[in-house]
């Protein structure tokens, strides 16, 4: 234990976590110790398990465990030193893997290696592979159908055995650290590097390549799947890989690609393969592969979906994946049909999901911040634009529902008549379960939508384990979130306003993927690991430093005007209307209170339409609607508070072309103007404005040629502290929203300086 920089006298346990089905603890290393065996068991049980010793690792300033496979419940450690110390760790929790999508339809025993219930299947084998022993690790395969066996030696050599197809072994390959091409014994696939292959079509392989605790990875590498069925990857990193980081190339079958951090590929020949060619691929009559919880760090070409001989009835899912500044093919989809959702698109400098070739994609519930163009069709809407965006193949069909879309350069939505001219992206659902009709056809190629498909998607293969997606960016970014566990070992801030509209290679990136070095020094009897030590893990990017509220607030310069700014008022303010996360929505939680508002006439202009249904996709985060706000053409949303105005948002509806005007009064008889917006269709940022100066009223109008509707507000006052016991009051004494009229008047009296009623937890203004 030299290599450590210090020494305690005793045990002391630094970290202990969960994560899923899996668990981890860290400690300081203690005086004289020269090993440690580490136990987990069952926090209920009474009897401790050993753990493998290679899952017992040291690293410059401290040693770690992780325990794998473990069924959803409650744990503890134990840590025992060959100096007689001991100690026992606090609780941690393994969580459920998310075992939603296409891959797991039909396979009941589990993928790869692992039961569902995240158990080694019964029989399974478990082989450690790090830099030392990739070349040289043995294991005995079955290679002819009378049972004899054949002795691989190296990794790809014992995969390669596999492909005979005779031996039916699980197999569990647990990697430990970081593995380069140089310490492999060989590729069968020159163009990616690892290959895994079945002795024939959708050939069983009951393989799960993963990684060991947040710091495994393949440098230098790739993988290619073919003939595979029910192979399982995950959390492992893949850096500066030969052609693409994961192919998944002929005749897969339920493939489950999870929790994998992606970076930069080897450069290609050509222009768009500076950061590598693709990232994951999926081609070749492959079919119910699901990629999920995947962290695509500033990949070049993010994902490809099919080539040109599949159909349709190869069908895929991708959810809750972070497309961190990725720049397009989110994925890029001919023929086959794609299930997404709950996926963050996070400041991509290109497009999100395109769609060629005949292909169909249900995409719903993901949250696209900065996608120029979160959804593209070949050929059609806005890619027949200029010279085209991204294809000139034939289109197919997007079918989009309840996205929340955030600063889009352009997104057209389907109606009749731009059906006639081709001029609409994606088809928008008014309900989950629409059936689209065979009369909306692709403007080229006038293929229909996989209606079939889609009610797979919706009905049988998710479980219900759909998310909100205003809920996607910090599920994903959270601790279960996307990437290795702990979120790898290393770690890139983005600065939005930087990167949002950079799709050009970042040379530190590069520079830094190109040179990993693990912190990893060995395993904790001693023996060295290659290829680590470094003192840190590596963290960079010219985001660090940046608050997320900040980076967030970032408006490329694609998405245009968005009316009066959004700076900070200069005086101090409060938050009337909406919280700080949402606005005051129309929906159902204060239907009676917004009725109430539409019958004082003093307040609101406008007509609420309590039966009207604005359409979900249009960005909106609110999915119980009630009604909106429709405002005719050239008519006014007035706002009246007697204390003053700061700051004022609407949202407002994605339907139509949009044109704004905001303006604001001290007397409500001269306004002035503070900005507009202009749009076409798809889910807009808030109208907004800020004043220096507390204004009375602040007027929305509609100059567009039709109705409009505004679907959320939030409003900030100047701050009155002493009226909060008055409000307080009011609330108490209120029960109910036909109280209001009567309290208003009294409240009026009490704090004649703003109006603000309190009900139901929500901030409401009259």
């Amino acid at each position: 234990m030299s290599a450590l920089a210090q020494a305690d006298a005793a045990i002391n346990i630094q970290q202990v976590g969960g994560w899923f089905e899996s668990g981890y603890v860290t400690w300081s290393p203690v005086e004289g110790a020269s090993s440690y065996t580490v136990y987990c068991k069952s926090a209920d049980a009474a009897t401790y398990t050993q753990l493998d010793a290679q899952l017992v690792r040291q690293y410059p300033t401290y040693l770690r465990a992780d325990a794998v496979g473990l069924k959803v419940g409650d744990y503890q450690f134990k840590i025992v030193a060959n100096t007689g110390d001991e100690a026992e760790s606090a609780t941690f929790t393994a969580t459920a893997h998310d075992r939603s999508g296409f891959a797991h339809v039909d396979m009941p025993d589990g993928i790869g290696a692992y039961k569902n219930d995240g158990t080694l299947k019964d029989g399974a084998k478990v082989l450690y592979v790090y830099a030392d022993n990739a070349k040289t690790i043995t294991t005995d395969v079955i290679t002819s159908s009378k049972g004899t066996t054949t002795t691989g030696t190296g990794l790809q050599d014992i995969v390669t055995l596999y492909q005979k197809g005779y031996d039916k072994t699980p197999l569990a390959i647990r990697i430990i650290g970081t593995i380069k091409a140089e310490n492999m014994d060989r590729f069968d696939s020159s163009a990616e590097g690892l290959q895994i292959k079945g002795k024939n079509s959708y050939n069983d392989m009951p393989i799960t390549l993963e990684g060991i605790g947040c710091d495994a990875a393949l440098h230098g590498f790739g993988l290619l799947l073919r003939n595979c069925k029910g192979v399982e990857l995950r959390n492992f990193a893949v850096m500066w890989c030969i052609d693409d980081a994961i192919s998944l190339d002929t005749d897969n079958s339920h493939v489950w690609v999870h929790n994998l951090d992606l970076f930069y590929g080897m450069p290609g020949s050509d222009a768009d393969q500076v950061k590598g060619d693709g990232t994951v691929d999926i081609k070749g009559e492959s079919t119910h592969i699901t990629v999920s919880y995947n962290h695509f760090i500033d990949c070049g070409k993010s994902s490809l979906g099919g080539m040109k001989s599949e159909t349709t009835s190869c069908w895929h899912t991708y959810h809750h994946n972070w497309f961190d500044h990725s720049d397009s093919r989110h994925p890029r989809i001919r023929t086959m049909f794609f299930h997404i959702y709950n996926n963050y698109y996070d400041g991509n400098s290109k497009y999100g999901v395109g769609m060629t070739m005949g292909g169909s994609a249900l995409v719903e519930q993901n949250y696209f911040r900065n996608c120029k163009y979160p959804m593209l069709t070949s050929k059609q809407g806005t890619d027949a634009e200029g010279d085209g965006t991204f294809s000139g193949e034939n289109g197919g069909i997007i079918k989009a529902f309840n996205n929340i879309v955030i600063n889009p350069r352009k997104l057209q939505y389907y109606s009749a008549s731009a059906a006639t001219n081709g001029t609409w992206d994606a088809y928008l659902a008014t309900t989950r379960d629409e059936v689209i009709s065979s009369d909306v056809k692709a403007y080229t190629g006038g293929t229909t939508y996989n209606n079939e498909a889609d009610k797979a998607a919706r009905t049988t293969y998710i479980e219900n384990k759909m998310d909100a997606a205003a809920d996607v960016p910090a599920i994903v970014r959270g601790e279960l979130g996307a990437g290795r566990m702990q979120h790898g070992d290393f770690s890139w801030s983005f600065r939005n306003s930087t990167q949002d509209e950079n799709y050009g290679i970042i040379s530190d990136l590069t520079s830094a993927v190109n040179t990993y070095q693990s912190t990893l020094i060995g395993f904790a009897d001693g023996t060295a690991i290659s290829n680590g030590g470094a003192t840190v893990a590596y963290v960079g990017g010219d985001g660090i430093g940046v608050t997320l509220a900040d980076n967030e607030s970032y408006v490329p310069s694609w998405a245009g005007s968005t009316g009066g700014g959004t700076t900070t008022p200069e005086v101090e303010s409060t938050l009337a209307i909406g919280t700080d996360d949402d606005y005051f929505w129309f929906n159902a939680d204060n239907e009676d209170l917004v009725n109430a508002f539409f019958s004082d006439g003093t307040f609101l202009g406008g007509t609420f339409q309590p039966t009207y249904q604005p359409a979900k996709g249009d960005g909106t985060i609110c999915s119980d609607y009630v009604g909106s706000i429709r405002i005719a053409s050239g008519s006014t949303f007035t706002v009246h508070y007697a204390s003053g105005i700061t700051s004022v948002q609407f949202y407002v509806s994605g339907n139509g072309s949009q044109s704004w005007s905001l303006a604001s009064s001290l007397d409500g008889q001269t306004y002035t103007s503070c900005g507009s917006f202009t749009g076409n269709t798809g889910g807009h940022p808030a109208v907004n404005a800020s004043f220096s100066e507390p204004m009375a009223y602040v007027r929305l109008t509609n100059g567009a040629s039709g109705n409009r509707d505004v679907q959320g507000m939030r409003l900030f006052t100047p701050s009155d502290p002493a009226s909060l016991d008055e409000i307080e009051e009011i609330d108490q004494l209120a029960s109910s929203a036909d109280e209001i009229y009567d309290l208003l008047g009294r409240r009026r009296k009490l704090a004649p300086n703003g109006q603000i009623y309190v009900h139901g937890g929500k901030k409401i203004c009259f």
